[in-house]
């Protein structure tokens, strides 16, 4: 199935971030074709954030670093470990609520944050690894979730949970996608009712997707924005996405050789399913599954999970109240191959591992 898009042009303001998430609700879809609408002005904000707290001293620039967003126990920072051995190293404050992360390949971590409550645009946040303050601050006008970097340009894509701007309902979702990671973002919106959640693209430079599918409760869909198009397009998957116990979001991940999607089980508690997809066309096969067992095979809600090399990490919570990174083989899964504790009331988000740098 095609979905008609059209991009548009926007600027990139600097706003302030702070604040929780907003949650969008699916209507039918506008079967309309409309001509570009005009922008809409953003406020312009000064960006403050409270000092970063130093909890190690020494360079981490030749260390693998992890960003969890949310890793505390507050909503507004994103804290940073080494990998995989979960040393605390410092905590960005003030970020605002970060659901989703990305990593280029120069190590630079994007976080993409909501500003306000209403989380009808989104500010991403560019670190450099081993960073402590922002190196570039881009803003999105629409509600942005997750983000990936183009292998084959260097371009940001932030996929949009809801737009405001988007003349096809402004309940539907959109892209945003930031040519060489800055300047002004093109934006292409979405006609039928996704509302999209994690990102990532493929090594051909074509972006996938997760959505809630509208009709089909509980359930996930995989979306394309192919290289060179303006339109969205379905995926024929033949395997069933789940939205999982506590609000588990699906993850989209290139893993060097297969486009990945997760999926919770089809019930309220169960190892999480990592599938590796053959994609012909618009038909996508899973070819490989891995099981990402834990403790109580609970993760962690809306919590990305992250391929790096021949592990994956995620989150998942034990005993209900305290929230676990755990790195697993890949594509071995089972049980994980390393655990370290965040603590009791720890809430997370995005997750991303930033290799180490000469």
């Amino acid at each position: 199935m095609i979905v008609k898009a059209f991009c548009l042009h926007r600027y990139a303001l600097a706003v302030a971030a702070a604040s929780a998430i907003a949650v969008f609700s699916g209507c039918g879809a506008s079967q309309t074709s409309l001509a570009a609408a005009p922008a809409r002005a953003v406020p312009t904000l000064s960006y403050e954030t409270a000092p970063a707290r130093t909890w190690r001293k020494n360079s981490t620039s030749g260390e693998d670093l992890l960003y969890i967003s949310g890793g505390g126990a507050y909503y507004n920072q994103v804290s940073v470990y080494t990998w995989p051995g979960g040393k605390a190293v410092y905590t960005l404050n003030g970020p605002g609520l970060a659901p989703g992360e990305c990593v280029d390949a120069a190590g630079d971590v994007f976080v993409v944050t909501y500003p306000s409550q209403s989380a009808q645009s989104s500010v991403i946040y560019e670190y450099a690894h081993g960073g402590s303050q922002p190196i570039a601050t881009l803003t999105d006008p629409g509600g942005g979730y997750g983000c990936s970097i183009d292998p084959t340009t260097g371009n940001l894509a932030v996929s949009n949970i809801g737009d405001d701007d988007n003349p096809y309902g402004y309940e539907y979702g959109s892209v945003a996608v930031y040519a060489k990671a800055q300047g002004n973002p093109t934006i292409y919106y979405s006609r039928s009712e996704f509302h999209f959640k994690f990102c990532g693209y493929d090594d051909k430079g074509n972006l996938y997707l997760t959505a809630p599918d509208e009709y089909s409760r509980g359930q996930y869909n995989v979306v394309r924005l192919q290289r060179g198009s303006g339109s969205f397009e379905l995926m024929n998957l033949d395997v069933k996405l789940y939205y999982g116990y506590g609000g588990f979001v699906p993850s989209v991940q290139w893993d060097g050789k297969y486009v990945t999607v997760s999926s919770a089980a089809n019930a309220r508690l169960g190892p999480v399913s990592i599938y590796r997809l053959r994609i012909s066309g618009a038909n996508a096969k899973a070819i490989g599954t891995t099981m990402l067992s834990s403790k109580n095979d609970n993760p962690s809600a809306h919590s990305q999970s992250w391929i790096y090399g021949k592990t994956i990490t995620g989150l998942n919570y034990y005993r209900h109240d305290t929230l676990e990174v755990s790195v697993w083989r890949y594509p071995k899964g089972g049980n994980p191959a390393h655990n370290f504790n965040l603590g009791k009331g720890a809430i997370a988000y995005g997750l991303a591992v930033s290799p180490a740098q000469p």
